[in-house]
Parts: C-alpha cells; structure tokens; sequence
C-alpha cells in the first residue's frame, strides 16, 4: 500500500514505507481535518474558519493554498509533472482521497466491530486474537499532537470511546477462554482509574466468580454499588443486579467450560469451492464491516456478476458459534417451499413453517446465507423479516438481482472484477497462459469485466488463442457457453452460457415490462421520455415499468452487442441508453 497513515498516537504519514515529513502545527492539523471528512468535500471556508477558530487572518486564503502545495509536494511527490491524485480541489473545497483501509484508525474501529460480532456469536478465542491486533495499533491518544483543535478532539473523543468498549470486550473474551488472573488485574487497575464504569465492575465480579473467589465477587459488587451512589447518585443498573442474583444461586450458565464451548458448536453448511477465489479485497472487507452492523446484506448485480461465490467466500471466512448455513433460494417456488429449504439445511426436523423455524433460532446466534433471491424476492422478504424481529441474533447475507426492500436493509452492489486479468489466467488451461497480457486484458474489458463471461471465455483458450476469442465475440453467446451438464433449475444451469445467465434476468420481467422492451428496439442508441412513449404507446405505466426493469436488469453493467443478441426483449436491454 503506498499510502500509510497513522492517527491513533501522534499524526504519521508513510509514503512507500517512508515517513514524511507533515510541517507544522497547522498543516498537521490541516491535513487531520480532511482525514476526519473520510474523503469527503470540505469547503476552504469551512477549513479555514476550523484552523483559525473561526477568526482567520485576512491572509488565509492564501495561506491555506500554500499548506495545501506543502502537503502535496510531499503526499505526491511526482504531482507537480500531472494532476492531483491524492489532495485534490473539487469546487470550492478540498478532498483527501485515499483507500479507507489506508488510515488505522478506520482498520481498528473495523475490527473492533468484527470482535464485538464474533463475541455475540460465542467464538471468544477469536474475539481475543482480533482485539489484541487491533488495540495493538495504539500508540498514544488519537491525533495527540493535534491539540487545541475542536474537530481533532471531538473525533478523538469517539475514537477512545471506542477503544475503551474493544478494551471491555477483548477481556470478556479473555475471561471467557479461561485467563481468570490477568483479566482480575487488568479490570482492577482499570477501575482505579475510571471506577464509573459499570461494565468493568460486572466483568470483574463475573471473572472473580469464575475463578473460585465467590466472596471476592460479592464484594465487588457491593464496591460497585457504593461508588455509584457516591459519586453520580445512581442506582447499580438491571444487568449488575442481575449478575448478583445468579451468582448467589451458583447459576451454571455463569461458568464456561472451554472445551465444552468448543466441542458445542452447532455446524455450519457451506458450500466447499472447487476453484480459487480471485480479488475483490475491498468487496470482502466492505461486507464484513456491514455485516459488523446491520442484520440483513443484500449482495446485488447482474447475472454473473459473482454474487455467490462473493458470498461463499464471505461466509468461508467467518468462524460463528453456530453456522454459518447456506441456502440455495433458486429452486423454490413459495414461502412454504423456501421455510422448508432451509429448515432442511438447518437440519431442523419440526414442521410448523415459519412460526416453528422462528422458534428454534430465536437463540442461536448465527449467518444464514440466502443465496439467488431474486425469482422468489417478495417470498424471501417475508421470510427474512420474520427471522430479523424474532431472532436477535441471526444475521442475513443474500444474494439477490433485486434489493429485498426489507427494513434495515444494507445493499451492497457488486461490480465488474477488477481483476480480471487473473481471473482469466487462472481459469485458461497451462498452455492459454503464456499468451500476451495486453491481448488478455483487451478481451476481459470487451467481455466487460464479468466473471462468469472470462470464465467461459478462459475456457475456450484450449482450442481458440485470446485474439481469436476477441474476434469471435461478435456471436458470444454461441462462443460463452460450456459443455458441462448441469441440472434444471440450478445454479449450474444458469451459470453454463452467457445466453442463460441473461435468460433469467428477462424471465424475471412481467409481460408488460416483456413488451416495452420489445417495442423500445427500434432505437440503436438512446431515447428521451417522449420519442419511448410515441414509439410505445407504454402510457402512463412506462416510467414505473422501465424503472423497475432497470433495477432488475442493471442496465449499467454490461453491455452486450446488440448484433448478438437472439431475442428482441434482450436487444432492449441493450439498445436502452436513458438520456
């Protein structure tokens, strides 16, 4: 990564592994205030105003522009031979414009989300291991030289907030697998310095008990009670009271026994990939970070765009207590049909539909994977909301050509594979491989970056060299398709030529949607509202028609030559260009 920037302490900048130097107390904080937008626009008068506290001289604009060459000189040292890249001018304002991975402090709140997930899910061991690497990170207060700046310390103050609840979190999960004394130590000196923070009291009379000190514990709390009263008035909340409870009981739910805990783990079903997976880092990690805090992720794109195998890789990655489980939506017909394909991957033997399955998971803490909605959406909908607002901790990532249009939903397009060059290497046979890598990228970009295209093109390479391929696209969906057999109505059957993959997209079109993109193929470029309608005769249903087609088509990705396209409804779809 060229660029490395270090918050979470004094402000470091590292580019290509070099620390460079950032000037003074104002360009430092300059360079900060944009950090804290996240790559978003901020007007030089908003910047100006938050430098100077709201009373700049009146030199600064001009001041502002020459921090701003600074930063660039040293940011870009080749920007003085071409545009900006990095520090850039949009409008009246500036804008930093970096991978979001590149800054610290945004890959430790991600991971700081990714640990409180996996400790809602039981896997503790895990939770230890991601906090230690996260809190590691540290190496002072947040932006500790930038003082006496409002925006600094408002985004400081967050940033501790967190790191104090990943603090608490990585020592439950260390108490958890059983390290008693450190965490007693740990929490004792914690509390010393903030004895008002309650979580902390409960923990530690909680890994007291844990440790055979039921005495200790009791005392802890009765501490923890004296001390709030004392010093904010307050009474000790529910969760403290409770705790107290079950341990004068001796509940046995209090104690974990970490080989049990290990040994308990419900499963997980998820399809084993026969082949590699290829790129999309920031696709993987964008999905892990949403899934860290919204229940429901819908993965969405075209047909062979890659949402399932993006998918099986998201869930092949994560280690729940209890799953994750994967469940092939293509072959159902109804709900009724959809509650019995899952509860059959589940491995749940009760019939009842979705009253019973709801039941069942409403305490389990797990990922169901809903893998080609799109044919059952409304179906899939119903079912999804069902299991959000009755189980707390299921957690949803489907695929779908449609967004799901549930509360709370989390939609997450996937594009064309930025590598698809490799993709493509992979999948050709040995001898396709040594072909010119230039030819391999033309043909990837004419087949629009799209997987399962390359990957039907890759296997064509045992009898056909790349130009020849590039040649012979003008009839690609004779050209994208494989000879492998696949059963009806599964995922192999679509994914076995290009023709079929976009079969299933019209199929999905009602007929009045089939026939306004048969009537629109007279135009061989694009079409403004009133020439759609003259020509159609769609009438006041063609703005509701053709927008609903077009988020079930994704008209924007990939385009397909019209000259190849064996049905009229299909060349619609390509001929279509909004105005």
């Amino acid at each position: 990564m060229p660029f490395e920037v270090r918050v979470l302490g004094a402000l470091a900048v590292h580019v290509d592994g070099v620390e460079v130097p950032l000037g003074g107390p104002l360009p430092r904080a300059l360079l900060s205030r944009l950090l804290i937008a996240g790559g978003e626009v901020v007007s030089a008068s908003t910047i100006i105003d938050d430098l100077w506290h709201q009373s700049p001289p009146r030199t600064a604009t001009g001041t502002l522009q020459a921090y701003v060459s600074t930063l660039r000189r040293v940011l870009e040292p080749a920007h003085a031979q071409k545009s900006p890249e990095v520090l850039v001018r949009t409008g009246s304002g500036y804008r930093l414009l970096i991978p979001h991975d590149a800054v610290d402090a945004n890959v430790f709140v991600a991971q700081a989300q990714r640990g409180r997930a996996l400790l809602e899910s039981g896997n503790a061991a895990a939770v230890r291991d991601i906090l230690a690497q996260a809190l590691a990170r540290w190496r002072g207060p947040a932006y500790s030289d930038i003082e006496g700046w409002e925006f600094a310390e408002i985004e400081a103050t967050r940033l501790a907030a967190v790191r104090a609840d990943a603090v608490d979190d990585h020592l439950a999960a260390t108490s958890a697998c059983g390290d008693h004394e450190s965490v007693i130590v740990e929490l004792s000196a914690l509390l010393r310095a903030d004895p008002l923070r309650e979580k902390r009291w409960e923990l530690l009379a909680l890994t007291q008990y844990r440790a055979g000190r039921q005495a200790q514990a009791l005392e802890s709390l009765r501490t923890a009670r004296g001390v709030l009263a004392d010093e904010i008035g307050a009474d000790p909340g529910p969760s403290l009271v409770a705790l107290q409870e079950a341990i004068l009981r001796h509940d046995p739910g209090l104690i974990v026994d970490v080989e049990h805990d290990a040994r308990a783990r419900l499963g997980r079903h998820i399809p084993v990939a026969l082949t590699s997976f290829v790129g999309r880092r920031d696709d993987l990690a964008d999905i892990e970070r949403a899934l860290g805090t919204d229940r429901l992720v819908t993965l969405t794109g075209p047909g062979g765009i890659g949402k399932t195998r993006l998918a099986i890789a998201v869930a092949a990655a994560r280690s729940d207590h209890d799953g994750p489980w994967f469940v092939e939506a293509s072959g159902t017909r109804d709900h009724d049909s959809l509650v019995e394909a899952t509860t059959r991957v589940l491995g749940v033997t009760a019939s009842g539909g979705v009253d019973v399955l709801t039941a069942l998971l409403s305490s389990r803490r797990t990922l169901l994977v809903l893998d080609n909605c799109e044919h059952v959406a409304g179906e899939v909908a119903k079912l999804v909301l069902a299991l959000l607002t009755g189980c707390p901790g299921v957690r949803v990532l489907a695929t779908s050509r449609v967004r799901l249009g549930v509360p709370g939903e989390h939609v997450h397009v996937v594009g064309p594979l930025r590598e698809a060059a490799t993709l493509f290497t992979e999948r050709a046979p040995r001898a396709a491989r040594s072909e010119d890598s230039a030819d391999i990228v033309t043909l990837c970009r004419a087949l629009d970056n799209l997987p399962l295209a390359i990957e039907l093109a890759a296997a064509r390479t045992s009898m056909l060299s790349v130009r020849q391929l590039h040649h012979l696209l003008i009839d690609r969906f004779a050209l994208l398709r494989t000879a492998r057999a696949a059963l009806p109505g599964t995922a192999g059957e679509r994914h076995s030529s290009m023709y079929a993959a976009i079969e299933g997209s019209y199929r999905a079109l009602d007929e009045s949607q089939r026939r306004l993109f048969e009537a629109l193929t007279v135009f061989a470029g694009g079409f403004d509202h009133g020439a759609a309608e003259a020509v159609t005769g769609h009438g006041s249903r063609l703005l509701a028609d053709l927008e609903a087609a077009h988020r079930l088509l994704d008209s924007d990705r990939p385009r397909w030559r019209p000259a190849a396209l064996p049905h009229p409804g299909y060349a619609a779809r390509v001929r279509r260009r909004p105005s």
